[in-house]
């Protein structure tokens, strides 16, 4: 990966891995899991990590998670004119424990069949009929290329 490191887990685990961003990138992947997925349970956060990441190793996005985050139109939170500060700091909490774990996952391999595009439910864009719908977790879609 282009801007990671490798860090070892856990006192005793001698095969487990994490992905170690540097803080201000891991703001910006919380926050990113929070205002996409933070209503949701484990599954749907790692989703959210591992589609970001995937564009991080993407040649067709940057390459670090804070320029994905903000890219312009990318993730709806990031252009709505609400705030950007998680207001449910319980739920934020939670939120980063599972971005913790998530990103144990994709160093792991969990790339989600490389999934680089997601929406929720509630929308249609018109991009998702040019994808390949790889899942559908709780209320989003994930899509990859044909």
């Amino acid at each position: 990966m282009k801007t990671f490191l490798a860090a070892v887990c856990g006192l005793y685990a001698t095969h487990c891995f994490a992905i170690e961003l540097p803080p201000k990138e891991l703001d910006c992947m919380e926050r990113n899991a929070y205002f996409e997925a933070g209503n949701q349970h484990y599954e749907g956060i790692r989703a959210v990590v591992a589609v970001t990441l995937n564009r991080v190793e993407s040649k067709i996005y940057p390459n670090n998670v804070c320029d994905v985050v903000w890219q312009k139109y990318q993730f709806s939170w990031t252009h709505d004119g609400k705030s950007d500060t998680p207001s449910n700091k319980k739920q934020f909490a939670k939120v980063k424990e599972y971005v913790d774990l998530a990103l144990k996952d994709y160093k792991g391999g969990y790339k989600l069949q490389n999934s680089m595009w997601f929406h929720n439910h509630t929308v249609n864009p018109k991009w998702a009929k040019q994808k390949k719908k790889i899942a559908t977790i709780r209320d989003h879609t994930f899509y990859g290329d044909h």
